[in-house]
């Protein structure tokens, strides 16, 4: 299945310095929650342990420009604010930080903000047509290759292994997640997973002796069989990637500990809930509010950004020296 190009462009690579050089943690990719006068909140989103692990000590992001360079963004220590899930902090492996400005569009960075219509929730699930044995693919770090000139997202297939409708034991605790069967690496923490509704395009009826790929709906020795001809439908954002279980001793030729295939994900409702709680959603509404009033007046307004991880000068100065601008 071929992946849209723009879905590589949701996402950053997330690292930080050491005596050693650049040590890259994980991913973390740009969703968009719409305002309402035409403006937008973004949030970068990421797993909650690698959140925890950078929210106290200077971190950058790595973006690509239009130019066809590596943009480095540097979040300083305690400057940006990352926000968990309000009430179930300790089953959610995913966190939130306000991004920077809300007006990006006319910036030389090349991204995709994941927009929240996108999000799929399991009240939806039946209405969108997602289940189990779904296709997913995840887009994201790749460890194995990091020292290139620009960012380059991979891309990993897979499918739904289970929607399990309640918490998961992960180690000493429970989690909530999903399942999918894919080959998750490290460098894949917090990559956003989408999943791709398959839709049934019509039914036909086959004789026996005519081979068909299908999903059959009566007796398959039966002289006539009804097929469901399928094909695939729209993708949404089905979650942010956690991590999986490796085979319990195993290892292969490089030491390295075996993957068993499986890998957790949190649900993109969580997600959700995450950018929804009340401080958020207080925060955005005000700006609504301001800007509304501004616009009423004919007046402007410098939208806050209290907390977020990085402003429109920093990000208009990296650009400008990644496009060989300075």
């Amino acid at each position: 299945m071929r992946v849209p190009d723009t879905i590589r462009k949701c996402v950053g690579f997330i690292a930080i310095r050491e005596a050693t050089g650049l040590k890259h943690l994980g991913t973390g990719f740009i969703v968009s929650i719409q305002g309402s006068i035409g403006n937008h909140f973004p949030f970068l989103v990421t797993a909650k342990h690698i959140a925890e692990r950078i929210e106290s000590r200077e971190w950058l992001l790595r973006l690509n420009s239009t130019s066809g360079s590596t943009v480095e963004l540097v979040a300083r220590p305690n400057n940006s604010k990352w926000y968990y899930h309000p009430t179930e902090r300790q089953y959610v492996d995913a966190a939130a930080t306000l991004f920077g400005p809300t007006q990006t569009e006319e910036m030389e960075a090349d991204f995709r903000p994941i927009p929240s219509d996108m999000f799929i929730t399991e009240g939806t699930f039946e209405e969108k047509g997602i289940g189990v044995g779904d296709e997913v693919f995840i887009t994201g770090l790749f460890s194995k290759v990091t020292e290139t000139a620009r960012v380059l997202p991979i891309i990993r297939m897979g499918n739904v292994a289970m929607i399990p409708g309640e918490k998961l034991p992960n180690g000493n605790s429970l989690i909530e997640a999903y399942l999918i069967e894919s080959r998750s690496i490290g460098g894949l923490s917090g990559s956003p997973v989408f999943v791709r509704e398959t839709l049934k395009l019509q039914n036909t009826i086959l004789k026996s002796g005519i081979m068909m790929a299908g999903v059959t709906t009566c007796n398959p020795s039966s002289e006539n069989r009804n097929v469901e001809m399928l094909g695939a439908g729209p993708y949404y954002l089905f979650g942010c990637a956690i991590g999986h279980w490796d085979v319990p001793g195993g290892s292969d030729m490089n030491d390295e500990r075996v993957n068993m295939g499986i890998s957790l994900v949190t649900p993109s409702e969580k997600i959700l809930e995450i950018l929804m709680q009340p401080k958020l959603k207080s925060m955005m509404d005000r700006t609504n509010q301001e800007l509304g009033q501004a616009k009423e007046h004919d007046t402007q307004i410098t939208e806050a950004t209290v907390g977020a991880a990085f402003t429109k000068d920093q990000i208009e100065e990296a650009l400008r020296k990644a496009n060989g601008h300075d």
